[in-house]
């Protein structure tokens, strides 16, 4: 056999599998084009990896699955994609990054799934309804004063000063998610919240001019 008949007879045996695996580039690259448009941590390769590799293993799960429960390799793919999307998460000073492109990549798997089974269709549509979702919070976000999720971590001196930052806290323009002390060599308390950045700045000065908080990170 020359190599013109083993190319054709693989495309007559593969070629289901090579059409899902061209579509599942083709998915990952779109939804990779607007996180890397938006410079965002993962782009168009993270993204067409993740959901070629979804979309194999799915295709390979169906066709041994006289041999086991096709339903594991699915399970294993939407574990190990929190993996990868715990990564995308980032937690600077003061501010939380990275929830939108981790869970994007979750999503992205979840394509491969899908494409490994043979929904295109599905796919397209859910592929749809995801843009005209970024499209429509895009303007949302555009027609209103953005808000951010900020965490703060404050080292004091001792439990005497808790009240003044609780009341500085109380009349700041901020929304608190969480409070709690942590436990350490020094006195600490953890603040998340959801803020403006001009009431996150002014919140940050009359905290710092607080006697008795020593460090804010």
């Amino acid at each position: 056999m020359d190599s013109h008949e083993f190319a054709n007879t693989y495309l007559l045996f593969h070629s289901d599998l090579l059409i899902r695996m061209a579509y599942a580039l083709l998915v990952g690259f779109v939804m990779g084009f607007e996180r890397e448009y938006n410079a965002k941590p993962a782009g168009v390769k993270t993204y067409a990896m993740i959901c070629l590799g979804a979309t194999i293993i799915t295709y390979m799960s169906l066709n041994l699955s006289d041999q086991a429960d096709s339903s594991r390799l699915a399970a294993q793919i939407v574990s190990g994609l929190g993996f990868i999307g715990a990564g995308a998460i980032f937690q600077s000073k003061r501010m939380i990054t990275g929830l939108t492109t981790a869970s994007t990549l979750w999503l992205v798997g979840s394509f491969g799934i899908l494409i490994g089974a043979g929904l295109f269709l599905d796919t397209l549509i859910c592929l749809v309804f995801v843009y005209v979702y970024f499209i429509l919070t895009r303007l949302i976000q555009n027609t209103r004063i953005k808000r951010i999720k900020y965490s703060l971590i404050i080292k004091i001196e001792s439990n005497d000063v808790l009240q003044k930052i609780n009341k500085i806290v109380k009349n700041s323009k901020v929304k608190v998610m969480n409070r709690s002390l942590l436990k350490g060599s020094s006195m600490q308390i953890e603040l998340n919240y959801i803020s403006t950045k001009s009431s996150n700045d002014q919140l940050f000065e009359s905290l710092m001019s607080v006697n008795g908080v020593l460090e804010i990170i």
